[in-house]
């Protein structure tokens, strides 16, 4: 499978997110303390890269779904890419099974990427709902004195 060749592991994936968000070189990054372009290193045993100059940390998770979350990258990523793979929407239960995690790790992971990723608020979820009207509950009517419920 493509997906396992190009992200074998958490190490795969937070280069993937440092090249994309920081250096796309894989070395050289903007450091917000020197507000140069500088080279960085990568900080044994952190998910971090340090200015070489400064010693100002970047963290490439920051800012993103996957801050501060104990769940690997490795496992984020293939949600989002099952997500993106499947042609309806994916339940947690499913995904529960896809990535061998709890049903509340799941259930989290899922509405994460829904709400931060997929949400496009100019495009409706699908035709049927743009042009359906919501459904409402009718008010409750009053009962009458002594009227007993069913």
């Amino acid at each position: 499978m493509e997906f396992m060749r190009e992200f074998p592991d958490d190490e795969a994936c937070l280069q993937w997110l440092w090249r994309t968000n920081h250096a796309d070189d894989g070395l050289r990054a903007a450091c917000p303390k020197c507000e140069l372009r500088r080279p960085f290193h990568r900080v044994r045993g952190r998910p971090a890269w340090d200015c070489d100059y400064c010693g100002y940390h970047l963290h490439p998770t920051v800012g993103t779904i996957c801050e501060k979350s104990s769940t690997s990258l490795k496992l984020w990523f293939y949600a989002m890419f099952l997500m993106s793979q499947s042609s309806c929407e994916i339940s947690a239960k499913q995904l529960e099974r896809e990535l061998g995690v709890t049903y509340k790790t799941a259930w989290r992971m899922l509405n994460l990427i829904r709400s931060q990723l997929m949400d496009d608020p100019l495009r409706p979820r699908s035709a049927e709902s743009a042009t359906r009207p919501a459904r409402r509950r009718p008010p409750a009517r009053p009962r009458p004195q002594g009227e007993r419920a069913r």
